[in-house]
């Protein structure tokens, strides 16, 4: 990874991200599919780590300009949807701070990471329901009740599995990079500037119970689609 001191022009990665994403979800070609949303994820990866690095270079300890964005979540199923959006947001340096009340999520990060976040959470977001209605085509649900429990199942292990991946995929580019001995610190330092942000907005905040879940075939069937994936999967980056 190399660094000039100056980031990468934001609005033609975003573009580059978006392109990506789009194909993944318009395609019918689950090994397409596979192959562009692991280009976008490593692509906002190197990204977010170019722009980190050089901001620092620039302004040692700055925070990069930790900002907040709040999302709201539609029903039903939000509190499996917010487990999602958290997924991501902790694999791209980002907190996510969850109202149930108001069916709100708080998100605190630099601009580049928020945007990513947004980006991936709303495609993953389109390819859970795509496997959740080709699943329905294939095998069916069942009663009501049971559509509801299985979708909601399927949600909590797509996200659960998620978060293992992104995870992984963050810190196989981390490992890989030419200045990870720079990186290492300011990712330390941005991290807990992030933190004390959370701190600062939400001094009273409590870790939240972990979901429960009642239909076994949901959870199963989420976490396939999860695999199937592959966004731990290191693909060369080249032009779009």
């Amino acid at each position: 990874m190399s660094i000039n001191g100056v980031a990468p022009d934001r609005a033609k990665y975003l573009a580059r991200v978006r392109a990506l994403l789009a194909k993944a979800e318009s395609t019918t070609f689950e090994e397409e599919a596979d192959a562009l949303t692991a280009k976008a994820q490593e692509l906002i990866t190197k990204y977010a780590l170019e722009a980190l690095l050089a901001s620092e270079t620039m302004e040692p300890g700055n925070g990069n300009g930790v900002e907040t964005r709040r999302l709201i979540l539609n029903a039903p199923y939000v509190s499996a949807k917010a487990s999602l959006v958290d997924a991501v947001a902790g694999a791209n340096r980002c907190r996510c701070v969850f109202t149930p009340a108001d069916d709100l999520v708080t998100l605190l990060g630099t601009p580049g990471d928020l945007d990513a976040v947004d980006l991936l959470t709303t495609s993953l977001l389109t390819q859970a329901e795509v496997a959740m209605r080709q699943h329905r085509r294939e095998f069916g649900y069942g009663g009501s009740s049971t559509i509801k429990s299985f979708r909601r199942a399927f949600l909590l292990a797509f996200a659960v599995r998620i978060r293992q991946r992104l995870a992984e995929a963050a810190a196989a580019v981390v490992a890989e990079s030419a200045d990870r001995d720079r990186l290492l610190p300011v990712l330390t330092r941005h991290a807990a500037e992030v933190d004390a942000r959370v701190a600062e907005l939400f001094p009273t905040l409590r870790t939240a119970r972990r979901s429960t879940v009642s239909n076994s075939a949901g959870w199963a069937a989420g976490k396939a689609a999860a695999d199937r994936a592959r966004l731990h999967k290191r693909r060369p980056v080249g032009p779009s």
